[in-house]
């Protein structure tokens, strides 16, 4: 977070700051080699004044930063700001950004509620032509948390494992990249392992509805070097509800 200059928009009850987060290095636990991957980051900022005086004499609030792809990640941390005094005299002031318009329902925020998810196994290297395999039906509660003019959008998963996952809205699409997960029985590489695959995890809202009612896409391992290979499964999410 910049502490020299921190930007807040007031809307009335509260004063709100929601961009996109500052890239942070993610490395490979086992390896500690850095990842060459997408970025994928939100940080949003809610303060409500502790009084009704003028000027306030503080402002609390909470503070949430969410990093998809591989280090995906979530940290809450509450924040005090509290009145010492007026601004010296002869402070500059300091030059106003335009502010972008809001906008309210902004399509990325479209995959929000409780959803039903299939998953269909449609591509391994050891499948025979037409072969499927289906996964036990899951259940997700997914929740968006967009910047102001709504380009961006980071969208929660919680599939009750307590342990949240994220995609990323851009483009028109959700996505999500993981890299060095799923590893794989490989007898040919030195480890007995298959190298670290690569996952994306590529949705689309079906219709263009909001709230979404149906999500699909794919989700695609990627293995290379020693018992190089793909995996692809078909993913489906219908909502059920709020």
């Amino acid at each position: 977070m910049n502490r020299d200059r921190l930007d807040l928009i007031y809307d009335g009850s509260a004063w709100t700051r929601v961009i996109e987060g500052i890239p942070r290095e993610c490395k490979n636990n086992e390896t500690g080699a850095v990842i060459v991957e997408p970025w994928a980051g939100i940080h949003s900022m809610t303060l409500t004044a502790t009084s009704n005086a003028n000027p306030a004499p503080s402002l609390t609030g909470n503070i949430t930063f969410l990093q998809g792809n591989t280090c995906h990640q979530k940290n809450d941390a509450t924040i005090t700001l509290t009145r010492t005094g007026d601004v010296p005299a002869g402070t500059p002031t300091p030059d106003a950004d335009p502010i972008e318009p809001l906008v309210l329902d902004p399509p990325g925020a479209a995959f929000r509620g409780t959803y039903t998810v299939n998953v269909t196994r449609v591509a391994a290297p050891n499948f025979a032509p037409g072969q499927r395999t289906e996964y036990p039906v899951t259940q997700l509660q997914a929740t968006p948390t967009c910047t102001r003019s709504g380009d961006r959008c980071m969208i929660m998963i919680d599939d009750g494992s307590g342990v949240p996952t994220f995609l990323w809205f851009v483009d028109g699409h959700y996505e999500s990249v993981s890299t060095s997960a799923h590893l794989i029985d490989c007898p040919s590489s030195p480890t007995g392992k298959s190298d670290n695959p690569q996952y994306v995890h590529r949705l689309e809202n079906v219709d263009g509805s909001s709230p979404a009612q149906t999500i699909r896409g794919t989700g695609t391992y990627t293995y290379v070097g020693d018992c190089a290979g793909e995996f692809v499964d078909e993913w489906v999410a219908t909502r059920t509800g709020d």
